[in-house]
């Protein structure tokens, strides 16, 4: 994931459930037909047996978008491979369908859209962050060097976390709160003071967020 979009994701993911989120027309299953029709040499047999798996796929891809914006920074964690199992769901299923060169070029175009689903969370974050902070590029720039290691810490502390069985809240409180204490000084002189409030109060909004999502049964 690029840098700038990553910190974006990560500092306002927590806070963008206030979105409003109409359903997306680039995942629709009547314009994925057209565009494999475009780019398969698939009869018009084929294309209709393949239409309510598409239809499948478009629910999926729009519901996985607004679960991944409500929930943020952790739900990115898992949503490559949800997206990419409900894709293979969707090739098993037209394995009786479709030649094997067909199911490759069906592979392919499945990918792609996955990554644009991926790409569309990452824009819409990127927008609420900058709505919020009212963030300018040049702070953008600044701030995008000093956050790349405290980035991989905290995506590897949420992986971590996601795979144990047994998780220390207290450990993990600490480990959170050394991080954005490092993290909030190198910002300190790159932001004002009305954004550095800001991102005090979400923080605690972020850290109770993770709280609840992985501490609590």
């Amino acid at each position: 994931m690029n840098i700038q979009k990553l910190f974006i994701t990560l500092l306002l993911s927590f806070i963008v459930s206030s979105l409003s989120y109409a359903d997306n027309e680039r995942f629709d299953s009547d314009k994925m037909i057209v565009e494999i029709e475009e780019q398969m040499n698939l009869s018009r047999k084929k294309l209709d047996e393949l239409k309510p798996v598409l239809d499948t796929k478009s629910r999926e891809l729009q519901e996985s978008i607004n679960e991944s914006i409500e929930k943020g920074y952790l739900e990115m964690q898992s949503l490559s491979k949800k997206l990419e199992q409900a894709s293979k769901d969707a090739e098993k299923q037209l394995n009786d369908i479709l030649e094997s060169d067909e199911i490759r070029e069906l592979h392919a175009y499945l990918e792609s859209i996955d990554k644009e689903a991926i790409a569309e969370i990452e824009d819409r974050l990127a927008e609420a962050l900058s709505e919020l902070l009212e963030l300018t590029e040049d702070q953008v720039s600044k701030i995008q060097p000093m956050l790349e290691d405290g980035f991989q810490e905290l995506g590897k502390m949420l992986e971590q976390l996601v795979e144990q069985s047994e998780r220390d809240l207290e450990d993990f409180q600490k480990r959170f709160n050394d991080l954005n204490e490092g993290l909030k000084k190198q910002l300190e002189d790159s932001l004002d003071e009305k954004q550095i409030r800001e991102l005090d109060e979400h923080r605690d909004e972020l850290q109770e967020k993770i709280r609840v999502e992985l501490f609590t049964a």
